[in-house]
C-alpha cells in the first residue's frame, strides 16, 4: 500500500476510513510499512477530532523509527500533539529530543531552514508557560539556525527566523510567505493556494505568540483567529495550535 492511497481518502474528508485502512496496513507489518503511513494515520485521526489516538499513533511511529535505527521526522508533530492533549512536559521533552537529534546528526529530515519550526514551536511553549529556560533554549537554537543556514534562510520557513530576530517586519514576512504585504490580500490568495495558506497560518500563529509575549491580549487573539479561520490544510499543526489558543482565550474571557 502506498502512503498516497490513504491520502486521497483524507483529502476527500473520509478520515475514519483512511485511519482504518492505514491501521490494517501497519498492523500487517512487513517491509512495505513506512513512517509516512504513521504520519498520514495521525493526520486522519487529528482531522477526525481524535487527538489522543493521533498522539498514540505518533508514539508508535517513534518505536518504529527506533527499530529501523534512524531518527524520526515525526517527533515535532508528536510534540505538538502532546501539547494539544495537555501533556506539556512531554511535549517539551519530545521537542528537545528532536533538536538534539538535529544537533548530533541522528535526525536528518527537517525544514528547508534546518530546524526553524522546531525553534519557533519551542519558543511558543516557553511563552505560554512563562518559562525562561525554555525561551532561552529556543532563542539559542534559532540563533544557531540563523548563523549556520544563511543561504537556506531564503527558503520557507527561513524568513520566519529572520522575522523572529527583527530582520524582517510584519509586512516583509507577509511578502515572503504570501506574495503580498496586505493581510486581506494574503487571505484571498490563501483560499485557493494551499502552500500560501500554510505559510499564512504559520505567520499569523507566530505573530500571535509574539503579541502574547508582549502582553497584548487583543492583538494576540486577533492573530490566532486569523490563522484558525482559514480552511484546515490538514498537515499544518499550527492551525490546530491556533484554534487551541482561540478556544483557551475565549474561556479565559468568560
Amino acid at each position: 500500500m502506498k502512503s498516497d492511497d490513504a491520502w486521497h481518502l483524507i483529502k476527500s474528508g473520509r478520515y475514519d476510513e483512511a485511519a482504518q485502512q492505514l491501521e490494517r496496513h501497519i498492523n500487517a507489518g512487513g517491509i512495505h510499512v513506512e513512517l509516512g503511513h504513521f504520519g498520514n494515520k495521525s493526520v486522519a485521526e487529528l482531522a477526525a477530532g481524535r487527538m489522543l489516538e493521533a498522539e498514540r499513533t505518533l508514539k508508535e511511529s517513534q518505536v518504529f523509527a527506533e527499530r529501523q535505527a534512524r531518527g524520526s521526522n515525526l517527533l515535532l508533530k508528536l510534540s505538538e500533539l502532546q501539547w494539544l492533549n495537555g501533556h506539556t512536559e512531554e511535549a517539551i521533552e519530545s521537542l528537545r529530543a528532536r533538536i538534539r537529534g538535529l544537533q548530533d546528526g541522528t535526525v536528518q529530515f527537517t525544514d528547508a531552514a534546518g530546524g526553524a519550526k522546531e525553534g519557533l514551536i519551542l519558543y511558543y511553549y516557553g511563552v505560554r508557560l512563562d518559562r525562561d529556560e525554555v525561551l532561552d533554549e529556543a532563542s539559542q537554537w534559532l540563533n544557531r539556525v540563523r548563523k549556520r543556514r544563511q543561504l537556506r534562510l531564503k527558503v520557507w520557513p527561513g524568513p520566519l527566523v529572520l522575522w523572529f530576530f527583527g530582520e524582517l517586519d510584519d509586512s516583509a514576512i507577509l511578502s515572503e510567505g504570501c506574495e503580498t504585504t496586505s493581510i486581506e490580500g494574503a487571505v484571498t490568495i490563501a483560499r485557493s493556494n494551499i502552500l500560501i495558506r500554510r505559510q499564512l497560518i504559520e505567520i499569523c500563529f507566530h505573530q500571535g505568540v509574539r503579541a502574547m509575549r508582549e502582553g497584548d491580549g487583543l492583538r494576540c487573539k486577533d492573530f490566532f483567529e486569523n490563522a484558525a479561520c482559514l480552511e484546515n490544510p490538514l498537515v499544518e499543526l499550527e492551525w490546530y495550535l491556533a484554534r487551541h489558543e482561540v478556544d483557551r482565550l475565549r474561556r479565559l474571557s468568560n
